[in-house]
């Protein structure tokens, strides 16, 4: 069969002609196996995944950390020097939820936005004023 070069002449005339005419008359091949592969008795099969209960300890100390983030959140709002403690508190219960397998609790979100938002308050509030002491002594 000739073909012409850049012309496609679809799947089947280019696998005669890359493997010869008989190419497309073989049987499919058998699934080899890998050491990485499933044993060929369970490749339909899937197994449940077991789901690990949370653990009690865990969920009370995560939730502890999470009212300590959110009343830091609060006493930032009065004492900036708060907002970083409110922040590290948050992170801190989220992380303990995730191993806890817990949902976040709302408390460690509510102090970790809290105390952002005093934090960059502070930081603006600063720059401002550091512009205002240079627009006067100058």
């Amino acid at each position: 069969m000739e073909v012409h070069p850049g012309r496609f002449l679809g799947f089947r005339h280019w696998k005669e002609r890359e493997e010869g005419p008989h190419a497309l008359n073989t049987k499919t091949p058998q699934r080899r196996s890998t050491p990485y592969a499933p044993p060929s008795s369970e490749l339909g099969v899937r197994k449940k995944r077991r789901r690990s209960r949370p653990n009690p300890q865990l969920r009370a100390r995560a939730e502890g950390t999470a009212n300590v983030a959110l009343v830091l959140g609060v006493v930032s709002l009065f004492c900036a020097l708060a907002a970083p403690f409110a922040i590290w508190q948050g992170n801190l219960a989220t992380a303990q939820a995730h191993q806890a397998r817990i949902p976040v609790p709302s408390g460690a979100t509510v102090g970790k936005v809290l105390g952002w938002i005093v934090l960059c308050l502070t930081l603006a509030l600063l720059i401002l004023y550091a512009g205002i002491v240079v627009a006067v002594v100058a």
